[in-house]
């Protein structure tokens, strides 16, 4: 260190015991709060500050009576994987800051996060660079010569947002005006301004690394005899200096106020005293767990034919209302457009089950339309998103940043229809049309049809004639460009139209200013319920009580697109031909039960194979299975007998009844209510026991595959359900016709009788799956049963089989001082670039080349694609183990289908 430089004392042991007594202060001195959607909020004398930004946070405050903070402590890593939320969602609280306080949000970051999140708001804010403006290209060819819809009516996108983006009360609207930064830097680069009370935390931070580092070179071998603590605390000042693991990072927010980063926590010293301390796991500053409730619904949606239902209806300064979000429903089937985070949740609460919703729409890339759908793609199997090309850029680059996933990868973990403006988009039996709307940022609108009936969509947007008007005179719109935004189409059946603060939104008086008869038909949204009333507009309220139904005749196939549906998001049938999809239509029997009624009973023959169109239903073992079967205690005494499970007896142990845990006969009569009956079964403990299971899942093939069909199990209707069933010589069709489908069938089966569900539910990541994403996953499960120090992966060698341990202890051989504590029940182990280098060559080697010129190109393709990733570590068995294992094939294409569990493995081998 320089000689010069400001030193701490480091001599006394007396005051590394005061500084590590700072350390472990535990009662804040300062209210601190939990936020219900996220974030840690802690005053201070410098003003509140948040650590963590998750959606719609600023709510919170707002809703507790809290100031909106003006400084904001960015997370380490700004996107949580496992919940699929954006950390770090500045914008907001940017805006609120600046338009209604007139001053800058303070964010606190190291200086390279302040390069990224600069990034994030230059897209948001800027709007996209001129070259990923897509607009001349998102006409078609053939698009009407003049209207609405031509290409002369196309918007120029750089001029509009440059419009947006004028100084407004002579304040300029940039990125450097809303959003300013304070640096975590080097603790040793600013000790002549740190608190006393700081520099003691610092002090004791220092000595413990290095007390911990002096242990582990004792630990490895080095002669370390004879020193002491206070030797050790003789090097903790030259340590400040070292730019090393032993730095400590501190941001001072103005004279008072120091934030000191102590790695899996923050320390807040506020006037010379240690007042606060927030640990910095994203998991502490995780939605409440009642945002996060995925409980079964009292009753199932039965969504209308054509109609809205609002998710919902306000905008990001409302504390009382959600951002404006709602499902579009077309023959039953439901596409999201803008979801609103934690939108599965508010779905499920709604009784909207996920295999409802087929698509997404993304209107613009502003965080209260696109923060939840990212969520939603992680948190469900692979779903559709459709937008334009230049808004599809922009989302992807955005959280291509956020998540620090490049742009290649982000574009495996879902399906996407680019629209062009104008044309016919064919959807769920009805079509969509999309159009450019006015806002800050490139944005869509649209208008759908079913059976001649009509709907549109204004999106964000400025409406006001005169105001447009005004724009083409200016120069910001060309004439066909304001003639098409006049132009909206106010005639149809049902016009869904945002209302809020000009010029970004549509002023209220515009829209009184509409004739009656379009009034009549009108609704609004972006907008608080407090000003829809005042402005005598009937708003869009949200849930699904108040939806919008636009009456059509009943389609003569809805059953049959039903099922057909049903059919495309279910892994056993998702790759039937179009016979086999007929076959299936004319051989299956629609069923409905209602709440409470039996749809099977343990110890019945069993005469039929049932799948879950909607609703939910529990699936539990009779008296005689007891908690559910043993395969793996199965397994070991057919393999020391030398023969296969014996399934007539399996079939016979299993028959039973319901055990006295169960809700009682009462309660689980055809009449009872949804409500009743749910009540009892929550009451009865019989929730946590049983299986449920909901829409696209498949029961009762246990018994046809026996050779003596007995139910196994009672199926008991939890909410009202529609299912198809087959009976045993459709089911056999079934298994004769696809090949493949028996073995796989009686795989599931079998693994369905183990405890296979307990080893799923102890996984942090498969516990979160929906029933039929954890049918998919045992469906591709197989027993096996090892002995301690069986070698399941070798160093240096290939990875072909994924793990999920049962019972007993794994542990990688190399790394068994690192880790110490092995690995139990629940551990799924798995190895993403070793199997799928080898399924890339193995792609390579299947092509048959046709030309010398195809050869060059496969030639030129074996070079690009990277050698064969093989193992760095060797998993072995420390004890007996029981355990669950999947073919690289099998779980490749599972996670091609779980884009949110694959995101969880890609940089990891374990997954607890």
């Amino acid at each position: 260190p320089d000689e010069g430089a400001p030193k701490l004392c480091t001599s006394k042991r007396l005051r590394k015991e005061h500084a590590l007594s700072a350390l472990d202060f535990t009662d804040a001195k300062v209210p601190v709060h939990q936020l219900p959607r996220g974030g840690i909020y802690v005053q201070t004398s410098s003003g509140p500050i948040q650590f963590g930004i998750p959606p719609e946070s600023i709510k919170d405050s707002m809703k507790l009576g809290l100031e909106v903070p003006v400084h904001y402590v960015v997370p380490k890593e700004r996107f949580n994987l496992k919940l699929g939320i954006n950390m770090c969602e500045v914008e907001f609280p940017a805006y609120f800051n600046f338009f209604l306080r007139q001053c800058s949000v303070n964010l606190v970051a190291t200086p390279e996060v302040e390069t990224v999140v600069r990034k994030v708001i230059d897209e948001t804010l800027e709007g996209p660079n001129s070259k990923f403006l897509y607009v001349d290209e998102e006409y078609p060819e053939n698009s009407e010569p003049t209207g609405r819809f031509s290409f002369a009516a196309r918007p120029d996108h750089v001029k509009e947002i440059n419009f947006f983006k004028e100084p407004r009360d002579g304040r300029e609207i940039s990125t450097n005006s809303l959003v300013q930064f304070t640096h975590f830097l080097p603790a040793s680069s600013q000790l002549s301004h740190l608190t006393e009370a700081a520099k003691l935390v610092v002090e004791a931070l220092v000595c413990k690394r290095s007390t911990s580092a002096h242990d582990s070179d004792a630990m490895a071998g080095s002669n370390s005899e004879g020193t002491t603590c206070c030797e050790v605390g003789d090097k903790v000042s030259s340590s400040l200096h070292d730019p090393e693991d032993l730095q400590v990072l501190v941001a001072v927010l103005g004279q008072n106020v120091e934030i000191i980063d102590c790695g899996e926590e923050y320390v807040i010293v506020d006037k010379g005293e240690v007042v606060a301390r927030v640990q910095s796991f994203l998991s502490a500053w995780a939605p409440a767990p009642q945002i996060l409730d995925n409980s079964i619904p009292k009753a199932v949606t039965d969504p209308p034919q054509f109609g809205v239902t609002v998710l919902g209806s306000s905008h990001g300064f409302d504390p009382n209302g959600s951002t404006s979000g709602f499902v579009l429903w077309m023959h039953k089937k439901g596409i999201m457009v803008d979801p609103p985070p934690n939108a599965t949740e508010i779905l499920q609460a709604s009784g909207i089950i996920p295999s409802m919703i087929t698509g997404i729409i993304l209107t613009h890339c502003h965080a209260d339309h696109d923060a939840g759908a990212f969520q939603k793609i992680l948190k469900e199997g692979r779903i559709t998103l459709i937008t334009t090309q230049t808004i599809f850029s922009s989302f992807i680059r955005k959280y291509s940043i956020i998540s620090g996933f490049a742009e290649p990868f982000l574009l495996r973990l879902f399906e996407h229809r680019i629209v062009k403006i104008g044309e016919h988009v064919h959807w769920g039996g009805g079509t969509l049309r999309f159009f450019y709307s006015l806002h800050a940022l490139p944005c869509i609108g649209f208008e759908a049809t079913v059976a001649g009936k009509t709907f549109a969509y204004s999106a964000d947007t400025f409406y006001e004639p005169e105001g447009l008007r005004r724009l083409r005179d200016s120069g910001y719109l060309s004439p066909e460009r304001c003639d098409a935004l006049i132009g909206f189409p106010w005639h149809y059946d049902v016009v869904l139209h945002e209302a809020g603060i000009p010029p970004i939104h549509t002023p209220v008086t515009a829209l009184q200013a509409l004739p009656e008869p379009v009034r009549e038909n009108l609704y609004i949204i972006h907008i608080t319920e407090a000003k829809a009333e005042e402005s005598g507009l009937r708003l869009a309220r949200s849930g699904v009580e108040n939806t919008i139904v636009i009456n059509t005749p009943q389609h003569e196939h809805a059953t049959s697109a039903a099922i057909l549906q049903m059919l495309r998001g279910t892994d056993i049938f998702r790759h039937f031909t179009i016979s086999q999809a007929s076959d299936l239509l004319q051989l299956c029997q629609h069923c409905t039960y209602e709440p409470g009624e039996f749809i099977c009973r343990a110890g019945e023959v069993g005469t039929h194979f049932f799948v879950i169109l909607s609703g939910f239903c529990t699936v539990r073992l009779g008296d005689a299975a007891g908690e559910g079967q043993d395969l793996h205690e199965e397994y070991r005494l057919a393999r020391a007998q030398s023969k296969l499970l014996d399934r007539e007896s399996h079939s016979a142990r299993s028959s039973g009844k319901l055990t006295p845990r169960s809700p009682s006969a009462a309660s689980l009569t055809s009449n009872a209510s949804a409500e009743t009956f749910l009540s009892a079964f929550s009451e009865s403990g019989y929730e946590n026991q049983a299986k449920v299971f909901g829409a696209g899942d498949y029961l009762g093939e246990l018994a046809l595959l026996s050779e003596k069909s007995v139910r196994s199990a009672d199926i008991v209707a939890i909410t009202k359900l529609a299912l198809i069933k087959l009976d045993q010589h459709a089911f056999r069709y079934l298994l004769d016709t696809t090949p493949g489908l028996q073995y796989r069938m009686e795989r599931l089966s079998q693994i369905r009788c183990s405890l296979s569900w307990k080893a799923i539910g102890a996984n942090s990541v498969f516990s979160r799956l929906r029933s039929t994403q954890r049918s998919q996953l045992q469906s591709i499960m197989q027993v096996q049963h090892v002995k301690r120090g069986t070698k399941l992966w070798r160093r240096d060698s290939p990875v072909t089989t994924a793990f999920l341990l049962a019972s007993g202890q794994l542990e990688f051989l190399e790394m068994k001082e690192e880790l110490q504590t092995p690995f139990r029940a629940g551990a799924f182990f798995c190895n993403i670039s070793s199997m799928m280098t080898q399924f890339h060559q193995q792609q390579l080697g299947l092509e048959s080349p046709t030309s010398s010129n195809d050869a060059r190109r496969q030639s030129r393709s074996k070079k690009r694609v990277a050698k064969i990733v093989n193992s760095r570590v060797t998993l072995v068995a420390r004890t007996d183990c029981d355990l669950y294992y999947i073919e690289a094939d099998e779980i490749l294409e599972f996670l091609d289908q779980n884009p949110g569990v694959f995101i969880q493995l890609i940089d990891s081998l374990v997954m607890e």
